[in-house]
This record gives C-alpha cells, structure tokens and sequence, in this order.
C-alpha cells in the first residue's frame, strides 16, 4: 500500500515541478505513474533488504504519522487562507485539522521516544 501511496505523491510532486519531472510521466496504456512506481518500489526494497523487520515497522508507522501531521497542518493553514471555500463538498470544523496536526505529531514523538529508549 505503501508504495502505491508514495508512487502517487512522487507523482504529483513530480507534476507540480518539485521532484524530477520524468516521475510525473504516466504510461500511455495503463495511464498509471510507472516510473514514480518502480523508483519508489526499488527504494522499498533497498529498505526491506537493508533494515531489520522490526526497525522498518517503527520507520514506517513514524513517517506514514509525520505524512498524516503535514496534511493535517496544510489542511489547518488552507482553513486559515480561506475557511469556506465555493467548491467544497465536505466542510470540516476549523479544530480538527488542529488536533489531527498535534495527535499525529505527539503519536510520531511518542513512537520515536519509544524507539530510541529502548
């Protein structure tokens, strides 16, 4: 899941101009981001290969967590540009990206606390 997840943000990183643009290519056929998907599937499996299962399991869980704290703040600061926007279909209450930015920080912190004292 991870891979297709990450693929897809290389993806449109790539699209928007912030990584290699050869990353944002789709294939003709499939229509799906295949260059973004086999870089990040062979960082992957670098990872697999290179890290010790149970060290993987805290990296992933910390960085899917500091994913989940960035959305989470870029949502609380697009609430701040403009906190009813005309083509919205679900609007969400101003405090949750708020506490969705400090309990997936804290959990990250608390995760990592964990990691290194033990």
């Amino acid at each position: 899941i991870h891979i297709v997840v990450v693929s897809r943000l290389a993806f449109g990183m790539a699209r928007r101009g912030h990584w290699w643009s050869w990353l944002g290519r789709l294939h003709p056929v499939t229509r799906t981001p295949v260059h973004a998907t086999v870089v990040i599937g062979g960082v992957v499996l670098v990872l697999v290969t290179a890290v010790p299962f149970q060290a993987l399991v805290h990296l992933t869980s910390g960085i899917t967590l500091l994913v989940f704290t960035a959305v989470n703040a870029a949502l609380w600061r697009l609430k701040q540009r403009d906190p009813r926007p005309a083509q919205v279909p679900l609007l969400v209450p101003h405090a949750v990206p708020i506490v969705g930015t400090f309990a997936c920080a804290g959990l990250a912190a608390m995760g990592l606390w964990s990691w290194v004292a033990a």
